[in-house]
């Protein structure tokens, strides 16, 4: 089933006419056609049943304007084509399809839009081609240049909402990253940055404001996207695992990884330069993803939490993701998905991811702060506990010293003593006349002495000694 509604826009719905014709398959040339002889598409509905493979449609767009303006014909596209292309006066001026990895695969883009010029009372006639299969449901409009944004925007709300939760999770993730200095939340604000980029690319606002002479820069900002996206989650799941520190064998394998997909994805932004083959970008998008799960797998054996909270953010991206390529790779088995309803469901799913993948970083600062505040509180009781042991230790060991102290104080007094006594003994001996009882012993002497010493005073004492006398024995 085909199915094309025909309108034009309401702010120009008094100046122009639309005109869609289809052109049967045996009228042959892209340039000049009776129009008798093509088939006019009603405003409501055509139905040419439904395609079970791959098949061009040609059709005959004629805009009448009753005033000069320059406008836009926009294609407003709700499902999936191959290709589109439009000629005028038999010259090609648009084309859309096979331009993104993989090639010649199916694309949806909410608005396709080329140029014209439309002169006041003419009748501009545009050949259009479009390649599809199943059914689509386009419509066409003209829409004026001062008009285009305001227009295109109205069926952006969505994308609206998501970017304005976007612009929040990154200013507040980078006013975190200039309070606490971790690096993972910089990394947060890059893969914030390269997501946001990758939904608006996938609703197709890069091709609606780059037109034809500006595909092959939008071609190369794409590849860029879709190499810098896969790194960015690579960055982050790196700091945010810690894996620095914890495995830093596949930290450096990362890292070289990391530094080639850039160089790779800046050179494909530098014009002039040849883009490299489909199998080389799908190498390099493959080894991210490959090494982002290897990472995540390995968080989960070491039973971390953050590693949770990656497998629950991204789950459902990537799930989403897959669905919506496999429905490009075999779009007769998905033919029921609605791509517009995968879009939102993948909006929601990446707001859904950035929310949580915000609280791992939230929940993670606060076990950095509690175990920073267990570890100061360790610290303290620590410190505590070593004061009172150096106290203890300090006092045992003042104690002795005053106990050494005392008992030296004592031998002192006992050596002050010895010494006296020693001095008293000098003196005796030297009244003794010391020197000249080399012959006798001090016993003998002091008797001898004290005999003399009766009968010169006339005074009769006795001389007694206690003691050992042998230790009164002196010899010279």
């Amino acid at each position: 089933m085909t199915i094309f509604s025909v309108s034009c826009s309401s702010d120009e719905a008094g100046n122009v006419s639309l005109e869609l014709y289809e052109i049967p398959a045996d009228i042959p040339g892209k340039n000049t056609f009776n129009i008798n002889h093509l088939k006019r598409v009603s405003n409501n509905r055509l139905n040419s049943g439904l395609k079970p493979k791959r098949e061009t449609d040609r059709f005959l767009l004629r805009v009448h304007s009753i005033v000069d303006q320059q406008a836009f014909v926009v294609i407003k596209n709700s499902t999936t084509i191959y290709k589109l292309d439009a000629y005028q006066y038999g010259n090609l001026i648009y084309r859309q399809g096979g331009h993104y990895p993989p090639s010649e695969k199916p694309f949806q883009h909410r608005h396709i839009m080329f140029e014209a010029q439309i002169h006041e009372g003419a009748t501009q006639e545009f050949y259009l081609e479009v390649t599809s299969t199943g059914f689509i449901d386009v419509e066409f409009k003209v829409i004026a240049t001062r008009n285009l944004v305001h227009t295109i925007l109205k069926d952006y709300y969505l994308l609206g909402s998501f970017a304005g939760m976007s612009v929040v999770m990154i200013l507040y993730n980078l006013f975190l990253f200039f309070l606490i200095r971790e690096r993972a939340y910089l990394y947060y604000v890059f893969y914030t940055v390269m997501i946001s980029l990758f939904i608006v690319q996938q609703d197709g606002l890069f091709i609606h404001f780059n037109f034809y002479y500006g595909l092959e820069l939008t071609r190369r900002i794409n590849f860029a996207i879709f190499i810098l996206l896969p790194v960015s989650a690579l960055l982050f799941v790196r700091s945010f695992l810690h894996l620095k520190q914890r495995q830093p064998l596949l930290s450096r394998a990362i890292h070289l990884l990391i530094i080639s997909a850039i160089v790779f994805a800046v050179l494909h932004l530098i014009p002039g330069v040849r883009i490299f083959p489909n199998i080389l970008f799908n190498l390099v998008f493959f080894f991210t993803l490959l090494f982002s799960i290897a990472a995540i797998a390995i968080g989960l054996k070491a039973k971390m939490k953050e590693a949770w909270f990656l497998v629950i953010a991204f789950s459902f991206f990537i799930i989403l993701s897959l669905i919506r390529v496999l429905s490009f790779l075999f779009p007769d088995f998905f033919s029921f998905i609605d791509q517009n309803v995968m879009l939102h469901a993948i909006k929601i799913a990446t707001a859904f991811e950035l929310v949580t993948l915000s609280m791992g970083l939230a929940d993670r600062y606060r076990s950095l702060r509690d175990r920073f505040q267990q570890t100061k509180i360790e610290f303290l009781e620590e410190k505590e506990q070593l004061n009172r042991e150096v106290h203890d230790s300090i006092g045992s060991e003042l104690a002795g010293i005053i106990l050494q102290l005392r008992e030296q104080n004592s031998d002192n007094r006992i050596l002050t003593r010895l010494q006296k006594t020693l001095d008293n003994t000098r003196d005796i001996s030297s009244l003794l006349h010391y020197t000249g009882t080399s012959d006798s012993n001090l016993e003998t002497d002091i008797r001898s002495f004290a005999e003399n010493f009766s009968q010169l005073k006339n005074f009769d004492f006795k001389t007694k000694f206690s003691g050992n006398t042998d230790s009164l024995t002196l010899k010279a």
